[in-house]
């Protein structure tokens, strides 16, 4: 979660270059006149996806996993409910609902073509790309963010107890969205970038214990009001 410019803002206190430099040594020097602290939330988003399930669950849900939606129901021209195929012994059933959600994010517009084929996209696909470094490579004690000395984009380090986090590209991709791939240019782009901020590290591509990238939906620009309640 990141706050927004003006929550932030209004948390902060200013620290003064010894004090920025006594929290993150290995930042450059020249021409540092300071910094904000502000404090935000962690959370494990694969443990919130869980407890959200199991929420449901104890709120009389029923939870399928591996299930795929191959199609939906109708009734009296209504969806109502959804075909599903079990990913692992290819059996199907119907699942019948008052009510059915597309709330699958990247696949939205898949989705949305098994209802109607005419339908056009509402959203495109932004990667995203991370690399994790070991800690002793990057000896920081509390998270940064920072502006990108190459093209003024909002980056982060965040320090995890086994690791720290640099993030994150954000750029238009077409690419599949089941299998995201981190581009050598994207990689390139975090190392120069956080080489920028701290030259003392010397990150290189052997330092990096692994990399991944993620797609997020946005709004497509020529999507336009094509969204319709059905």
């Amino acid at each position: 979660m990141t706050p927004s410019p003006v929550s932030a803002i209004s948390k902060t206190t200013c620290s003064c270059p010894e004090k920025t430099l006594e929290q993150a040594k290995t930042l450059k020097p020249d021409g540092l006149r300071g910094s904000y602290v502000y404090y935000d939330g962690l959370v494990n988003d694969s443990r919130l996806t869980i407890e959200t399930v199991k929420d449901g669950v104890r709120h009389g849900g029923l939870a399928l996993n591996y299930a795929r939606v191959t199609g939906f129901r109708r009734n009296r021209g209504r969806i109502a409910g959804a075909c599903v195929r079990d990913a692992f012994s290819g059996s199907e059933c119907v699942i019948c609902a008052n009510h059915v959600v597309n709330a699958t994010g990247i696949s939205c517009d898949t989705v949305r073509k098994m209802d109607d084929p005419d339908s056009k996209p509402v959203v495109s696909h932004s990667k995203g790309t991370h690399l994790v470094f070991r800690k002793k490579d990057v000896p920081i004690d509390i998270t940064l963010t920072f502006p990108s000395p190459i093209d003024g984009r909002a980056l982060f380090l965040v320090n995890q107890p086994d690791c720290v986090l640099l993030g994150t590209t954000d750029e238009w991709d077409t690419g599949d969205p089941e299998h995201p791939v981190p581009g050598p240019a994207d990689t390139e782009y975090l190392l120069k970038s956080v080489d920028g901020l701290m030259p003392g590290l010397c990150l290189t591509r052997d330092k990096i214990l692994y990399a991944y990238s993620g797609y997020r939906p946005l709004i497509s620009p020529k999507a336009g009001p094509t969204i319709r309640p059905r």
